[in-house]
Formats: structure tokens, sequence, C-alpha cells
């Protein structure tokens, strides 16, 4: 224990004790350890990055504060050696004046410019790789990185006589790196095969240019070992942005034309424009009519002004929708027939100018259903330039992987900001789990109906929701949410043609007139 706190307080900011008689036995022992200080750093740094990607905070300031992470948690003792090192290599001289100049306290352009592009990769693959992805990227290369260097201090010459460095070098032994190399094997390859893959990639490099190094200066020195990390944590970024996104099937893009992953997605999720509602909601309430007196319809065309961050009625206008009706290949049989026949659904949804859409769902894997949701509904809004959704299903409230899909289609729904209509307890569930995952995903979610299925209405409460219909119907096949497109037409066609007090010339409702003290008339009545 005592030799993993000495490579803890060495190598981090981490600080247990403030023992001074350090001695080069101390050093040499702690070696082992590596990956184990490697993988609290990691943990560290991906928990930061998972804590600011949970908070939604834009790329390139999530990938400059994970780079301040660093600094706080491990310190410089890295980039200084990196720095040296490039001031020195980079120079040109020969190897005698090559290490006086990396002893030099001093710092050359040649170090400026190599940090500069130091920190310019790391922030590049900070915000290219997925941010769930690169929690787990993170503790692997920091894992692998302080594996490597087990590497460079046991197994090449080192350059001087003394120097921090040697301190490592001087009692260190074979073995440390077996046992090195078997706890980074299990410790990464617990983060994914794809983790592991570009480690062992990475450190093929690391140690051609250890090679390189160990020739130029004839050895290694403390120095070079901080150079060959920092180097070994932006080869392994680099490599993942590649391996891991591109090349292993299942860490693959969806291969629908222009999906995003769920991550992406989630953060293009932003709240409706409460500013345009609170207007919307004005021009409402200046109407030629009680005050709140129509509801739910005043509440649902507010909220879209919101959605599309307008409240002029001039720019206001009725959305073009589908009616997509979600199955699973148990129900795909049913969904052939209804589609193609004079059903409920394809009436009702056709006297408002929508068309129903059956989608089958054939993933197997709670990951790929998301993505799949997500593509067909991406597709299906470009393609036919779509504003509005209605959501039905004929499948089971408890299918999974069609919930997990349609949960992925409303994530994507609101990034694109097209709000939907839901109908029926399924696609209720659907909503609650893509809330859990972006909360603000709700703005997005109108109830259509009651229906009469168990649990319906404590769906709605549970999503804080209330429906302005209850049709009694007894499935949520999207029957009740064609309906209620027809009430999302009125609402829009309030605000378009009728007129506030002021455009009509007449005076401003009297507070003795409005809906609230009419009500209270009647009441007592």
């Amino acid at each position: 224990m005592r030799d993993f706190v000495t490579c803890l307080e060495f190598l981090t900011r981490i600080r247990f004790s403030n023992r001074t008689d350090w001695h080069d036995d101390d050093f040499s022992r702690s070696v082992p350890y590596f990956p184990l200080v490697g993988l609290v750093m990691g943990v560290f740094m991906g928990a930061v990055n998972y804590g600011l990607y949970y908070l939604h905070t834009p790329d390139l300031m999530r990938a400059v504060m994970l780079v301040l992470a660093e600094l706080i948690i491990i310190g410089a003792l890295m980039y200084d050696g990196f720095m040296d090192t490039s001031d020195g290599v980079f120079s040109a001289r020969d190897r005698e004046r090559m290490l006086e100049i990396m002893k030099d306290s001093h710092v050359g352009s040649n170090a400026v410019i190599a940090l500069v592009c130091l920190v310019l990769l790391k922030v590049a693959a900070y915000t290219t790789l997925p941010p769930v992805k690169l929690s787990f990227a993170l503790v692997a290369v920091f894992v692998a990185t302080r594996t490597f260097m087990v590497t460079y201090i046991v197994n090449y010459k080192y350059a001087r006589k003394t120097g921090i460095g040697h301190m490592f070098k001087a009692y260190a032994k074979p073995m440390y790196t077996y046992i090195a190399f078997v706890l980074c094997l299990a410790l990464v390859a617990a983060c994914g095969l794809p983790y592991l893959y570009t480690a062992i990639a990475a450190f093929v490099i690391c140690q051609g240019i250890a090679h390189f190094l160990s020739g130029q200066l004839g050895g290694l020195t403390g120095d070079t070992y901080g150079f060959l990390t920092e180097c070994g944590v932006v080869v392994y970024l680099m490599l993942a942005t590649y391996i891991i996104c591109n090349i292993l099937p299942n860490y693959k893009e969806t291969e629908r034309k222009n999906a995003m992953h769920i991550e992406e997605i989630i953060q293009k999720i932003v709240p409706a424009d409460r500013g345009c509602m609170k207007l919307a909601q004005i021009r409402f309430d200046n109407l030629i009519k009680p005050v709140g007196s129509l509801a739910k319809l005043e509440e649902m065309t507010s909220r879209y002004c919101g959605i599309k961050g307008i409240y002029e009625k001039e720019d206001l206008d009725y959305p073009k929708r589908d009616l997509l009706v979600w199955c699973g290949i148990e129900e795909a049989a049913q969904a052939e027939k209804i589609m193609h026949a004079k059903w409920p659904v394809n009436v009702l949804a056709a006297e408002t100018g929508a068309k129903a859409v059956a989608l089958l769902v054939t993933s197997e894997e709670e990951a790929d259903a998301l993505e799949e949701g997500a593509a067909l509904v991406q597709e299906l809004v470009h393609e036919k330039g779509l504003e509005l959704l209605g959501f039905g299903c004929l499948s089971n409230p408890d299918n999974e992987m069609v919930r997990t899909a349609m949960a992925g289609a409303l994530l994507q729904a609101a990034a694109m900001k097209v709000p939907v209509m839901l109908d029926g307890v399924a696609v209720c569930k659907a909503a609650k789990k893509a809330a859990d995952m972006a909360p603000a995903v709700l703005d997005y979610c109108f109830a259509g109906h009651v229906s009469a299925e168990p649990g319906a209405e404590e769906c709605l409460q549970e999503l804080g929701l209330t429906a302005p219909l209850r049709l009694n119907i007894p499935d949520g096949a999207g029957e009740g949410a064609a309906v209620c497109f027809t009430l999302f037409n009125a609402g829009i066609k309030a605000y378009k043609e009728m007129e506030t007090f002021e455009e009509a010339g007449v005076h401003a409702e009297m507070k003795e007139f409005s809906l609230a003290e009419q009500s209270k008339k009647g009441a007592k009545a």
C-alpha cells in the first residue's frame, strides 16, 4: 500500500502524507502500481467528462474544462517533461547539447509550439469522440499510457547518471513490466475490447517513438518519460476516434443515412423558448374573448410557438404532419392490413391532412433500437418536411425493443424541434424513457387523449401532461392522436385569425368580464 501511495503522490496532486525522506528504492518499488494510478486518473477524468455532458455543456467548453481538470488532478509534471524534450530533441544539435537544453529551466519556441499542438490535439479528440465513449476512452488511455511508462523505465537505458527518472530506474526489476501489463490488460479490457485494441496499436507506435528518442539521446531521461506519456495520450485518442467510431462493427455509426448517435442527438435538445411561449399566451389573453377561455387550445399553441421560436401570428403556420404507427415483428402482418385498408387510424389521419405510416422495429439490442427509431424519424422528417408527428403503437406496452425505438424517435424529434402527439400507454412509457435521458424532451410532447387502457391516466400524470380529450378508445393505435390533430389546428386558427382588442380598435377587456370573474359569479349562483 505504501508503494502505491508513493506512486500516486508522485504522479498526481493527491497527497496522503507529508513525507520528505524519499529513497531511490521507494520510487522503484512503486513502478508496478503505475496502471492503478492511471485508473485513478482515468476514473476522475471520465467522471468529469460525463458530468459535464450530463449538464449539457457545449462540446468545446467541455473539452477545455477536461484539459483544466487534468492539470488539477495530475499537475503539469508530464507537460514539463514534454516541453523540455521538445526543446532539446527539436533543436537539431548534438547529443550532449540536446541533453543540456533539456536540463535548462528556460522555455524555448520549440516547447511552446509543441505544447500548443498537444493541447489542440487533445481538445480536438475530446470534441470528436462521442461523450459516453470518451469517458471509457479516458479511463483506458490513462491506464495504458502509465503502463507504457513502466516499459520506458525498465527496458530502456537511462541517458543520465542522476535525475528524478533515475530514481525509478535504479532498482526497477524486469518482473515489474509483467505485473503492470497484466493489470493494464484487465483494466482496459473491462472498458471494452475496442479500447484494448486501441491501446495495443498505441503501444506499438509509442515504442517506435521511444526507440527514436533513445537513439538520439543515448537512452531515455525523466523528461522523455513525460514526453512519451503525453505523446501516448494523443496517439491513443487519435486512434480511438478512428478505431472505436469507424472500424469495429459494434461501435459503428448506424448505417441509416445521416443518422446520429443518441449522445449527439441529446446534446441538440434544448427546452422550448419560454419567452415566445409567454408572448404567445399574452396574445391569447388579449384576444376578444374571456381570458383563458380556449383552455388547452391556448396551452398547445403557446407551447408550439415556444418550440418554433416565434410568436407573431404571421409567422405561425399549420404544420405538415404524419401519424406514425409503431410495431414489432409480431404485429407486422396486422400493420400491413391496417395501412392498406380504410381503418379508423387512416381515415382520421387523412381528415387533418396527415398520412398514417407503419414503422416496423427490427432491432434486437436496446442500443440498436434507440438509433433505429431516431434514424426512422430523421429520414421521414427530412424527406417530407414534417413539422408535427403523432405516435401510436400496435405492440404491447411491455415490448422493450419497440418502446426503446420510440424513445429514440422522440429524442430525435425533439432535437429537430418537431413536436409529437402521444397516443396510448406504450407511447407514454417511451416518452418516460426518453425523458429520463433528456428531460427537455417533454417540452415537445403533447398528450392526445386518455385511452381506456389500464394505467393510461397514471402514465400521463407521471409525464406531467394533461390530455384535452377522453375518448375511451381501448388502445393507443393512433386514432386519438389523429383526432387531436384537429384541436391542434383549431388553436393555431384562433391564434392567427381572431383579433385582439387593440387590433379591433375596441377597449381592452375589463377585469369584471374576465373568464376568472365569470367563473366566480357562476359558482356563487
